[in-house]
C-alpha cells in the first residue's frame, strides 16, 4: 500500500482497516466477519514519558537525530477507545491537560492532584499522549517503563491519595494466665502522601478467641484516642478461660477497617531464676585462650547453686568498627570477609556453690586472613525443678594487635578512568583508638604494601559434544599497580585506575607478631567504554546508589550504567507522585548523578532515569525483517532509602532504688529529648511487668518507628 496520498508532506497518521470471512468451524459451511483495524504513523517525533497524579512530564525529540523539538503541544487524554486524530483530541476537548515543549523538548503539564486521581480512576480508560507540531503528530501509549524488573513494586496514580489507616498496637507481656489482666496500648494515625495524621475520636475494642467463624466475644470496651492518636486500657480474663490465641480487634467508629493484636493463654511457670555470661573484656587476639564465667542467680534473690549446664562454642567471622570520631568515614578489613558459623566445641557440668562456672576455649589463626572472628557461647542451665534457662555471650578475637582504616576517596563519589585518587590511611588498636607508638605494634620492616587490581570478564567459547558450543564469562583478577611506602601511624597516597569498571584496592602490612594486617576497598570506575553489564533487559539503564540508606540533607550518588554510549536522560524523584525532575546530557555510558536527599522523601523514594536511541544510519532491513536501528526508549529505577529514626525520641527512666521490697511505692523520673533537648508534650507510656514472664517467651516492646515506616 502506497501512503503517500493519506499523508501531508510525508507525514501523518493512516487508519487501517481489514474485514474477513471465515468459516465458524474446519467442518462448517457456515461463515461469520471478522473485522480488525490498526493506525499507522510517520513521524519523525519520539516522545519519552512520566506521569503521576500531579503531573506528566513529555519529552519530545526527533527521531531522526534526537535533537529536542520545542513549542510542540502536547495533550494528556484518555485512549481507551482508540482515538488518535487531532480533531478528536483536540478540537472536540476530550484532553484532561496540556502543555506546551521548552527549548529542551520538556514540558511540564501539572495539575491539581485530587482531579489527576479522579481522572485517572475512570472505569474505561488508557492513558494517553498526543503531541502536535505544525507540520507532524504523533500519538503515544506510555505503557513501556516496567519497574518490576527492577525490584520496584508500582500501583495506579488513582491510588496516590488513599488514605491507609495504620494503627500500633501491643500488650504488656504477650502471655498470660486464665484470670490475669491483660493492659494494652495503642497509636492510631491516618496515612497520606507520605505524611501521618493522628487519629483523633471514637473507637471500639473487642476482645475475642481467634475462631475464623463464630468467634466467641469476652469483653468490649468504648476508647476516645489522644490528641496524638493515642489510646489504651486493660481487661481481666476468664478463671474458665481456655488456653490458646486471643485477639484484640480495634475499629474506628464509622470505619470498616479491624486491626488486630494477638496474646497467648496458657499454663505456665514463671521463671525462677536467671542467667548470664562474663566475656573477658580484655583484647584477644587469634592464638589467644578465652575464658569466659557463667552465672545464675534467683530474681527473688540468692545464687543457684549445684545447678547443671551444657555449653556449646562456635565461631564466626565478623567485623571491626570504631565510634571514635578520628576515623569517621574509615574502613577496615578486607572486602570479601564471609565465613559461615563454625561449631568448635562442647562442654558441661555443675555451678558451684556460689552459682558460678568457668568455661573456656582455645582460639586458632583466623580462616581469611585479615578478618576478625566472634566467638560464641551458649550455655543452658537447668534448677532442681528441671526448669531450663539459656544465655550466651559472645567476645571478638582480632586477627592482629591493630588495624589498618582506610578512607574512601577524597572527594566523595564514584571513581573516573585516568583521575587520580587520594586515600588516607590511619592505625587502630583493637579498642578502637588511635595507634600512638607505632614501633610497639607493627613488624620490623614497618612497610606498606599498596595494589590495585581490575576485574576482567573474559568472553569463553567451548566445543561440546554433537557439535554444540557453550559460551560464558570468566572473571579475571588483573594486578593493574602495586607499590611500597613507608608505614606511619597514618599517612596519604594516591592511585589512577586507567579502566572502567570494579576494582579492588588493597593495603596490608604486619604486626610484631608479623599476623597481617588486610583492608580493601572495593570502588566502581567510571567513564566511556563499549562493554556494559546487562540489566534483565537490553533496554535497561542500571542504577546503584553508593548507600544502603540516607539522612534528610544527604546528596545520594547513583552510580549509572547505560546501553547508550551517551544522551539525553530524563531524571525524576518519585513516590505517591513526581517530586522533581531534570533534563541532563551525559556524554559517557558510565557515570553517576546526584540526588539531594529531601525530609519529605522520608522513609523512601524513587529514581527514575529515561532515555531515548536514535538511528545511527538509514534503514537497510527487509520487509519482515526485525529493524535492529529502530529508535528505542530505554529505562531504569531504583529505591533510595531514608533514615526513619530522624522521626524518632529519646527516652531516659530513673529510680529512685535499685531493689524494693514486695508492697513498697516506687518512684520513677521519666525524661523525653530530641536531639539531647528536653521534648514537651510527648505522649509516654510506662508499664512494670513481671521479668519472669518476659524472660520466658523472650517479649519485647515492638518499635513504632518500625511499624509505620516499614
Amino acid at each position: 500500500i502506497d501512503f503517500d496520498d493519506y499523508l501531508t508532506n510525508g507525514k501523518g497518521m493512516v487508519r487501517f482497516k481489514a474485514q474477513v470471512t471465515v468459516p465458524r468451524s474446519v467442518t462448517s459451511d457456515r461463515t461469520y466477519t471478522r473485522e480488525n483495524e490498526t493506525t499507522v504513523q510517520v513521524t519523525d517525533l519520539g516522545v519519552t514519558v512520566r506521569y503521576a497524579v500531579n503531573k506528566t512530564l513529555a519529552l519530545v525529540t526527533k527521531l531522526s537525530d534526537g535533537s529536542p523539538v520545542p513549542n510542540a503541544k502536547v495533550y494528556l487524554y484518555n485512549g481507551y477507545d482508540g482515538t488518535t486524530s487531532i480533531d478528536d483530541v483536540i478540537n472536540g476537548g476530550q484532553y484532561f491537560a496540556e502543555g506546551v515543549t521548552n527549548s529542551e523538548g520538556l514540558a511540564i503539564i501539572e495539575y491539581e492532584p485530587t482531579k489527576g486521581a479522579q481522572w485517572f480512576a475512570q472505569r474505561y480508560f488508557k492513558e494517553a499522549i498526543l503531541v502536535a507540531t505544525e507540520d507532524d503528530c504523533v500519538t503515544f501509549y506510555p505503557t513501556s517503563h516496567y519497574t518490576n524488573r527492577n525490584g520496584v513494586g508500582n500501583r495506579y496514580p488513582e491510588y496516590a491519595l488513599d488514605q491507609e489507616e495504620m494503627v500500633f498496637m501491643f500488650t504488656d507481656r504477650g502471655l498470660y494466665k486464665p484470670g490475669e489482666t491483660v493492659t494494652f496500648r495503642g497509636i492510631d494515625r491516618t496515612k497520606q502522601l507520605g505524611t501521618f495524621t493522628p487519629y483523633t475520636g471514637n473507637a471500639t475494642i473487642t476482645i475475642k478467641d481467634n475462631s475464623w467463624r463464630y468467634a466467641t466475644v469476652y469483653t468490649t470496651i468504648e476508647t476516645t484516642t489522644s490528641q496524638s492518636g493515642g489510646f489504651y486500657g486493660s481487661f481481666t480474663l476468664p478463671e474458665d478461660i481456655e488456653p490458646g490465641t486471643y485477639v484484640i480487634e480495634y475499629e474506628r467508629n464509622g470505619s470498616n477497617s479491624t486491626h488486630r493484636e494477638y496474646f497467648t493463654i496458657a499454663y505456665f511457670e514463671r521463671l525462677k531464676f536467671q542467667t548470664s555470661i562474663e566475656m573477658p573484656q580484655t583484647q584477644i587476639i587469634a592464638g589467644d585462650p578465652i575464658s569466659a564465667n557463667l552465672k545464675a542467680s534467683y530474681l527473688a534473690g540468692g545464687v543457684l547453686s549445684s545447678a547443671s549446664y551444657d555449653a556449646y562454642w562456635n565461631k564466626e567471622s565478623w567485623y571491626f568498627s570504631t565510634e571514635d570520631l578520628a576515623f569517621k568515614g574509615y574502613k577496615f578489613g578486607p572486602v570479601n570477609s564471609y565465613d559461615s558459623r563454625t561449631f568448635i566445641n562442647e562442654e558441661s557440668g555443675s555451678l558451684n556453690a556460689e552459682g558460678f562456672a568457668r568455661l573456656s576455649c582455645e582460639t586458632a589463626e583466623n580462616s581469611i586472613k585479615g578478618v576478625p572472628y566472634r566467638y560464641r557461647v551458649s550455655a543452658n542451665v537447668t534448677d532442681a525443678s528441671n526448669q531450663m534457662i539459656s544465655t550466651s555471650g559472645a567476645v571478638v578475637v582480632h586477627p592482629a594487635s591493630f588495624y589498618l582504616g582506610l578512607s574512601k576517596a577524597v572527594g566523595a563519589g564514584y571513581a573516573k578512568k585516568g583521575e587520580q585518587l587520594d586515600f588516607n590511611y590511619k592505625l587502630a588498636l583493637t579498642d578502637g583508638t588511635e595507634v600512638k607508638n607505632l614501633s610497639s605494634v607493627a613488624g620490623n620492616n614497618k612497610k606498606l604494601n599498596i595494589t590495585l587490581e581490575k576485574e576482567e570478564w573474559n568472553y569463553v567459547q567451548q566445543q561440546g559434544i554433537n557439535g554444540n558450543v557453550y559460551t560464558r564469562y570468566e572473571k579475571e583478577i588483573v594486578e593493574e599497580y602495586s607499590t611500597t611506602v613507608s608505614l606511619n601511624n597514618s599517612g596519604k597516597f594516591s592511585i589512577t585506575p586507567q579502566g572502567v569498571g570494579y576494582y579492588t584496592l588493597r593495603i596490608s602490612t604486619t604486626d610484631s607478631s608479623n599476623r597481617e594486617v588486610i583492608t580493601e576497598f572495593y570502588f566502581f570506575s567510571t567513564g566511556s567504554t563499549k562493554s556494559y553489564v546487562m540489566g534483565s533487559s537490553a533496554t535497561d539503564i542500571k542504577l546503584t546508589p553508593d548507600q544502603n540508606q540516607y539522612n534528610p540533607g544527604d546528596t545520594a550518588t547513583l552510580l549509572l550504567e547505560s546501553p547508550l554510549p551517551k544522551g539525553n536522560y530524563l531524571i525524576t524523584v518519585e513516590r505517591e507522585g513526581i517530586f522533581t525532575e531534570e533534563l541532563r546530557y551525559i556524554d559517557s555510558n558510565v557515570t553517576t548523578i546526584d540526588i539531594p536527599i529531601a525530609r519529605n522523601y522520608l522513609p523512601v523514594c524513587y529514581v527514575s532515569v529515561s532515555s531515548y536511541s536514535v538511528r545511527t544510519e538509514e534503514p537497510s532491513h527487509e520487509f519482515g525483517e526485525t529493524d535492529l536501528d529502530k529508535p528505542k526508549g530505554y529505562y531504569g529505577v531504583t529505591a533510595l532509602h531514608v533514615n526513619p529514626m530522624v522521626k524518632a525520641f529519646s527516652i531516659d527512666i530513673e529510680s529512685e532504688k535499685l531493689a524494693y521490697k514486695p508492697g513498697e511505692e516506687a518512684t520513677l523520673k521519666v525524661r523525653a529529648t530530641k536531639g539531647g533537648q528536653p521534648l514537651a508534650n510527648a505522649e509516654i507510656t510506662l508499664m512494670a511487668v513481671d521479668r519472669g514472664v518476659l524472660d520466658l517467651i523472650d517479649y519485647h516492646v515492638p518499635n513504632p518507628i518500625d511499624f509505620f515506616y516499614k
